[in-house]
């Protein structure tokens, strides 16, 4: 039992490091900067409510784009342009952080199993 214990503060302690880095927090902060920059700009600038506007900054960054709204100023249809330039790249180095980061700690934690031996047996 005390092997068990072991090797979950060993994927608690790796999941800390791999999720909690100066570089992960710091494109995570990039990330969610970027979305409530956009909400707040079509918050003010279409009149939209936060939920619409927050809506369509997550939809537009990860490139969903339902088409449910848009905007309909032409400072609106500039700053879009320019947000889906800067914001999609940003959206994916994120995601693509989240899933390396994901991938390394499957591959740690199927090492720990496979390295695990069983404390009756030896084996």
């Amino acid at each position: 039992m005390g092997s068990m214990k072991t090797k979950k503060k060993s994927i608690q302690k790796t999941l800390g490091s791999e999720f909690l880095s100066s570089e992960f927090r710091s494109v995570a902060l990039l990330g969610a900067v970027t979305i409530a920059a956009g909400t707040i700009f079509y918050r003010y600038s279409e009149g939209w409510s936060w939920h619409d506007a927050m809506y369509f900054s997550i939809s537009t960054l990860t490139t969903v784009g339902l088409g449910g709204i848009a905007p309909h100023t032409e400072i609106g249809k500039i700053f879009t342009s320019v947000f889906m330039l800067l914001g999609v790249g940003i959206m994916f180095g994120f995601i693509s952080m989240v899933a390396q980061r994901t991938h390394r700690l499957r591959l740690n934690t199927e090492v720990d199993i496979q390295a695990t031996v069983c404390e009756r047996c030896g084996k």
